[in-house]
């Protein structure tokens, strides 16, 4: 059971990553985001943004994810 759990993850991040990896393919592309600001937890506006490529970690650090989405529209807000 344990293996299993632990392949799915595996199998998750190598998705994910691949997601991610293909994203950067484009130089000076822009990634759309579904956004929630730091600062604005208590009364969240999750949101969809485009940032450059290299901003990406930053986001995913603080709970962003990858969306494809129309910029500036309202997205759902995932718990970590």
């Amino acid at each position: 059971m344990k293996k299993t759990l632990v392949l799915l993850a595996l199998a998750g991040l190598t998705i994910g990553m691949t997601s991610y990896n293909s994203v950067q393919a484009a130089p000076g592309a822009k990634v759309t985001l579904c956004h929630v600001d730091p600062d604005e937890l208590e009364l969240p506006n999750p949101h969809v943004i485009e940032v450059s490529e290299n901003a990406v970690p930053s986001h995913l650090d603080h709970g962003d994810y990858l969306i494809d989405a129309p910029r500036g529209t309202a997205c759902e807000l995932v718990a970590p």
